[in-house]
């Protein structure tokens, strides 16, 4: 079997839903030691590790952003050769399509966090990158298990 746009197209949704999910074990840890008391008595440390945690997570959200929106790119041009359009915005499509806008605004408001510093801005986004899971989850099980798609894969 041949290397196709198809198969590079589903390598790299895969793997923004990896770089996505890191990114929300980020924002958990990030809130959990702002959370937990004896670790916040750790100024030093916490505020160096914290601002370590922040930064790693605006690069994940950013890898997944790019292999999710090169992902769509490559699966329209599949589409078209397979179905003979680009897009038909079936729920697979539809629920990518959300995610992807879903996490950029995510990034985007973390990328806000380093030009205002501000405490609500940071604790927002690690919310916000746990919070997409369940997008991600609709996408790899309910619609290929429960939804009628020619977007099917399992």
């Amino acid at each position: 079997m041949a290397w196709s746009s198809c198969t590079t197209h589903a390598v790299l949704s895969v793997m923004s839903y990896i770089a996505f999910f890191v990114a929300a074990v980020g924002g958990g840890s990030y809130l959990f030691v702002e959370w937990y008391k004896p670790l916040r008595q750790l100024e030093g440390f916490r505020e160096e590790m914290q601002a370590f945690r922040l930064k790693a997570n605006l690069i994940y959200l950013a890898i997944g952003l790019a292999f999710l929106g090169i992902g769509m790119v490559l699966g329209s041009i599949g589409a078209e050769t397979q179905w003979g359009f680009y897009w038909s915005w079936n729920a697979k499509q539809t629920i990518t399509f959300l995610t992807w806008l879903y996490y950029f605004a995510t990034a985007m408001l973390l990328a806000t966090h380093f030009v205002l510093p501000d405490k609500k801005y940071d604790k927002l986004s690690a919310a916000l990158a746990i919070g997409g899971l369940p997008l991600i989850a609709v996408n790899l099980v309910v619609i290929n298990f429960f939804v009628a798609s020619p977007h099917k894969f399992l």
